[in-house]
């Protein structure tokens, strides 16, 4: 969203931002936004953060517990807004019906009273009468489930249709086949499969699609790697990721060795595509844990694109400092509105059955400058909670007001929801007219002036050091502080002083 109008006169913005230990280290270069221009958020009402916890009074009872592992998002009614449909470990799945303002109330009594050790789910239209279907796979009592909706939200058991089963952790959906007909892909223990649609809803399994496949999958992810215009597939495994390049038929063929840089210490239990640096490829992010394997490590991957379906490490753009927490889920999205990938991560913040807490944060907010670059905005965007251990992260426009919000569904602790109140859109760096950074008792005084007027009452992306904020425009004058820890700390500025050099300050804090 970009600001329409011209104004003169002058504004400003300060920063005022609270790091952590260490956090402030001046060791990592600035980001380099080349298009000249800022973000600018435009908020839809006064706010410290971009979102805003509505939990208590948007997501039914059902919300505060149980082990929800996965959740789509579609409209099951008809009625014009975005729905929400969970899966449930061995406990009932849920239908939450959004009243039309982000909030929920819960319609579980609309499906089949069944209970299975649900681990995904997906909402599809499986047999082309116009409403949303939901397809439910499990894990340990094998058992995979079809509703069929009548077309009013009320759903009727027919997973007789899906005839194979095995211990399955994922699904994902695309018409693989080119018949106009959503198909299935399965991530298993054991075999994968791939289960073609006859286009009316009934499934059948055609091994020779997927040949060879084996090992534990945790995720299948389907997206065009090498720009030929067919979805190829990836495997997020506890035993070594693979990647299957389609042959534009829906056959598959096993090239990761050429295409996939291997780790050995690697339990994955989430991938996902996205193109992080702007350059119109699918870029890969592994989110790992240290749940089922022995001597793995928790730290998560992001691995470039070369725009043909060959992918290197990135490890000059470092994702999260020590990032060596479990983390169930993570997803490339545009949370702030500003048009590149951002990155959103769940991370094991609650104790669970074989897997303790190891993160003081539940989610994490990384935001992009737009060329892969990332830097921590969790304070400013969703603020920091422990009480949740998210499996699954939905960034959809629940309110309707066009502003992305962030549902939270957790395995154990509360399911949480934020409404977002703000949208970044662009400052052209031709606004900024002077940007003034000093050292006052110990802190980091920061005041950005604009030329003109017509920024006030948003909200510019800027930073320092490793964070991110996002900071209210006003008319006049306004100063920040930014409080820094005991000692002597180098804080590098970023921000709108990515349209110039940055500066580099030294404060001491006694």
């Amino acid at each position: 969203m970009s600001c329409s109008r011209i104004a003169s006169g002058v504004a400003a913005f300060a920063l005022v931002l609270s790091l952590g230990g260490g956090a402030g280290g001046a060791e990592r270069n600035p980001p380099n936004r080349s298009a000249a221009e800022l973000a600018v958020a435009h908020p839809a009402a006064a706010t410290d953060t971009l979102f805003r916890d509505v939990t208590s009074a948007a997501l039914p009872k059902s919300a505060t517990s149980g082990a929800h592992m996965d959740a789509d998002v579609g409209d099951i009614d008809a009625d014009g807004d975005l729905d929400v449909v969970v899966a449930c470990e061995f406990c009932r799945n849920l239908l939450w019906l959004n009243q039309g303002d982000g909030t929920f109330v819960d319609g579980s009594d609309q499906l089949p009273r069944t209970t299975h050790d649900s681990e995904d789910i997906t909402i599809v239209d499986v047999d082309a009468d116009g409403d949303l279907d939901l397809v439910f796979v499990t894990e340990d009592d094998l058992v995979n489930e079809l509703f069929l909706n009548d077309g009013k939200g009320l759903f009727k058991d027919a997973s007789g249709r899906i005839t194979e089963t095995g211990i399955t952790n994922a699904l994902a959906v695309a018409d693989l086949n080119n018949d106009g007909a959503p198909d299935l892909v399965l991530g298993n223990q054991g075999a994968n499969m791939i289960l073609v649609n006859d286009g009316d809803g009934f499934f059948t399994s055609e091994p020779d699609r997927l040949p060879g496949s084996s090992g534990t999958t945790q995720d299948v992810e389907l997206g065009d790697v090498d720009g030929d215009g067919d979805l190829d597939l990836l495997e997020g495994n506890e035993d070594g990721n693979r990647l299957w390049i389609n042959d534009g038929a829906g056959f598959f063929r096993d090239l990761t060795t050429a295409r996939l840089p291997g780790r050995s210490d690697e339990e994955t239990r989430e991938a996902d595509f996205g193109d992080v640096d702007g350059d119109g490829d699918l870029d890969i992010y592994f989110s790992n844990v240290e749940l089922f394997v022995e001597g793995v490590s928790g730290t998560n991957r992001l691995l470039l694109n070369d725009g043909a379906g060959f992918f290197a490490e990135s490890a000059a753009r470092q994702i999260v400092p020590d990032d060596n927490g479990s983390s169930y889920d993570a997803d490339l999205v545009d949370i702030d509105g500003d048009s590149d990938m951002d990155l959103v991560i769940g991370y094991a913040a609650v104790p669970d059955v074989g897997a303790p807490s190891n993160s003081d944060v539940s989610v994490r907010v990384m935001v992009n400058d737009g060329r892969g670059n990332f830097v921590d905005g969790t304070s400013a965007t969703v603020g920091l909670f422990d009480d949740a251990n998210p499996f699954d992260l939905e960034v959809a426009d629940f309110t309707g007001d066009g502003i992305a919000d962030l549902l939270v569904i957790s395995r154990r602790g509360p399911d949480k929801l934020f409404h977002g109140v703000a949208s970044a859109g662009t400052l052209p760096c031709a606004q900024i007219r002077k940007v003034a950074a000093r050292c006052v008792g110990g802190d980091a005084l920061v005041t950005v002036k604009l030329r003109s007027k017509d920024y006030h009452g948003g909200f510019a992306q800027i930073g320092l050091g490793d964070v991110a904020g996002y900071l209210e425009i006003k008319r006049k004058r306004a100063r920040g502080r930014l409080q820094l820890e005991p000692g002597s700390q180098q804080v590098r500025f970023w921000g709108p002083a990515s349209c110039r050099p940055a500066r580099l300050l030294t404060c001491t804090n006694r």
